[in-house]
């Protein structure tokens, strides 16, 4: 994003499928990012973090375009913190899933939440090529979706998880 909400804008947006089959066999589509332009400066901060700079989205289509393309065949839209993701992108009717969430009931006792130390916690092996560069659309969701793929595999079903997204947060201990 541009900064954060309220009043920030898009100038990335990824995706990363997954696809269950009728047997239950789950696999995942490439990874796919796309600049958007997100009608406003990129704030300095934002840009230090993603690296994302506003020559690099001038010429890139609206973020309105890019969601559609999202949500093209998608039954569930899926986010790590899907709350932050809302504020820009509402998703339509499509009912989200938040691995965020997810985590907090379903590993409470992990030191982190965060998306990048998931993986690490869990022992869930990631492809480093699709995990840069860091803090970028396309490897996030890459990353979210080696997250649910392993919660799948633990047993866990969507319908599961998109239940535990639409309560409000789970912490079983303050952070500070």
């Amino acid at each position: 994003t541009t900064g954060l909400p309220p009043g920030a804008g898009v100038c990335e947006a990824g995706w990363t499928d997954i696809e269950i089959d009728a047997d239950g066999a789950v696999s995942m589509s490439p990874t796919y990012a796309e600049l958007c332009n997100p009608g406003m400066p990129i704030g300095e901060g934002a840009g230090a973090v993603h690296g994302i700079t506003d020559a690099m989205v001038a010429e890139a289509l609206p973020s309105a375009s890019v969601f559609r393309k999202i949500m093209e065949g998608a039954d569930v839209l899926c986010a790590h913190n899907a709350e932050f993701e809302r504020q820009f992108f509402a998703g339509g009717e499509l009912p989200w899933l938040c691995t965020y969430k997810v985590a907090l009931v379903l590993h409470p006792n992990l030191p982190s939440h965060r998306n990048g130390a998931i993986p690490e916690h869990l022992e869930i092996a990631l492809d480093p090529e699709r995990c840069a560069p860091l803090h970028r659309a396309g490897p996030d969701t890459y990353v979210t979706a080696k997250i649910l793929q392993h919660f799948l595999a633990d047993g866990s079903t969507i319908a599961d998880m998109v239940a535990i997204s639409k309560k409000p947060r789970q912490i079983s201990r303050m952070p500070f």
